[in-house]
């Protein structure tokens, strides 16, 4: 028998499809043997599993347990003819739509879900991220102020740099107040002016700490002392030793 064209139903029949709360597959279902018995004019019509996994594109456990489902709630009717399994199970829409249970889905939630409006959630999330400048800049809060990483940044790079610049000011002053002592004497004096004046390239406070096992603070005294006595110079934390002039 040749598909019809157009799937004629019962307006009533129609509207109570509409009106049904069920699962997406047991409904894909519903149209499928609505599709083999309706669609053809018959009251009933035989229909494999392959027949509907072809249809809805669902898989075979799905399928099973969406035909339970419509027959439990007496929409689709399930008549088994003969003993044999190959034959496929016959198929028919109850017709007595009163019978029909379209009630809530299968183990959905009663609780009522409530929703905090946009305007709500703006508001609080703007209350607890931004400070009220309405009190003035020099307000205090019991709440700690969360400042991003480029504002640490700017508040702490200034401060490390004015502790750098007074470390090296003291260690000036402590070589200016001890001109009289010179390197010679100063063993730790003697194996930097010499590591200086062996190495080709000017090197870092750190390099010459690690190659010479010298305390780094030692390192930048030392050096320090050197370049006042004119024995060593640096650029841009560079160091090497200078040429000694014997005519002055």
């Amino acid at each position: 028998m040749a598909r019809p064209r157009f799937r004629r139903l019962d307006y009533d029949l129609y509207a109570r499809l509409e009106q049904c709360r069920i699962l997406g597959s047991t409904f894909q279902i519903i149209l499928v043997v609505i599709d083999y018995t309706i669609g053809y004019q018959k009251e009933e019509a035989p229909i494999s599993l392959t027949s509907f996994q072809d249809k809805t594109y669902l898989s075979r456990p799905t399928i099973i347990r969406a035909i339970r489902d419509a027959a439990r709630r007496h929409i689709v009717r399930v008549c088994k003819r003969g003993t044999n399994p190959k034959e496929a199970t016959v198929y028919a829409i109850n017709q007595f739509l009163p019978d029909w249970e379209t009630g809530p889905l299968p183990g959905a939630s009663k609780r009522v879900l409530t929703r905090t409006s946009k305007e709500a959630l703006t508001s609080k999330l703007v209350n607890t991220t931004l400070p009220d400048w309405s009190r003035g800049v020099n307000q205090t809060s019991k709440t700690s102020t969360m400042t991003s990483p480029i504002e640490r940044n700017y508040k702490e790079t200034p401060m490390v740099k004015q502790c750098n610049e007074n470390k090296l000011t003291a260690i000036r002053e402590t070589i200016e107040l001890s001109n009289d002592i010179g390197v010679s004497g100063n063993h730790d004096g003697d194996t930097i002016l010499k590591y200086l004046r062996n190495n080709d390239k000017a090197s870092e406070p750190q390099d010459i700490s690690r190659r010479t096992g010298i305390a780094l603070d030692t390192i930048m005294a030392t050096l320090l002392s050197l370049e006042s006595q004119r024995l060593a110079a640096n650029c841009e934390g560079k160091w090497w030793a200078c040429e000694v002039n014997k005519h002055g």
